[in-house]
């Protein structure tokens, strides 16, 4: 799966939504989660998005790859 800001079938290759990812593996409150980004540019997007659709509350860590730049 391609985790996008939304499910988008259109794509290609296709994506699905972080939030709507996490609920579909059942993913608890309780459960200690690490987010690993490696988004191309829609970072902080994504960050925006899981912060005002409660995504935030299933993820304990993020972290994200910066592409080697310095």
């Amino acid at each position: 799966n391609y985790i996008g800001l939304d499910e988008d079938t259109a794509t290609s290759p296709p994506t699905r939504g972080l939030g709507q990812f996490l609920q579909d593996i059942n993913v608890q409150e309780d459960d200690f989660v690490v987010l690993k980004m490696d988004v191309e540019g829609i970072e902080f997007d994504l960050l925006e998005r899981i912060m005002t659709d409660g995504t935030d509350k299933l993820i304990d860590e993020v972290g994200r790859e910066d592409g080697g730049r310095s």
